[in-house]
């Protein structure tokens, strides 16, 4: 079972099986089942909408949180930063678990190198802001942000 912990140290369970799937989509409209569909596009849409996800992951643990005496909103309240990638990890790694063997591979290897891929282009990013330097002569550019804008002459007819 895939678990996270929010950023009050509290531990969440997240276990995806066909009745809570029935819940997820009759209160949020979320089809879980059709996540493998069109190239995962329901599945990354939904990864794309923070609120959205927040929604599924509390139909996801909401029995947990009555037991804990944890509203819906102190629980969305405890994802933020470090908290939310954990829940999405979780989420991910439930998800995989459900879903038969083939396509749990492919999923497995898609998690995989999105984070491969993250991660390189964080150090690109980095090392961009590493190499920036103070003290260099402002940019001559004509797109800066200090020079005149176009005139309506120069800007063609759509």
């Amino acid at each position: 079972m895939a678990s996270f912990k929010d950023s009050v140290n509290r531990d969440w369970n997240i276990e995806i099986e066909p009745w809570v799937m029935k819940q997820v989509k009759a209160r949020t409209g979320v089809d879980i089942g059709r996540f493998l569909d069109n190239e995962l596009a329901g599945y990354l849409s939904l990864l794309k909408d923070p609120i959205l996800f927040v929604d599924v992951l509390w139909v996801l643990v909401e029995e947990q949180a009555d037991k804990k005496g944890i509203t819906e909103e102190q629980f969305a309240r405890s994802l933020g930063g470090d908290a939310g990638e954990a829940a999405v990890e979780a989420f991910e790694e439930a998800f995989g678990a459900f879903c038969p063997r083939r396509p749990r591979k492919l999923l497995n290897a898609m998690a995989a190198k999105g984070k491969a891929i993250a991660e390189k282009k964080t150090e690109q990013i980095l090392k961009k802001i590493e190499d920036l330097h103070p003290d260099a002569p402002e940019s001559t550019s004509s797109n800066s942000a200090s020079s005149a804008p176009a005139s309506s002459e120069s800007i063609p007819a759509g």
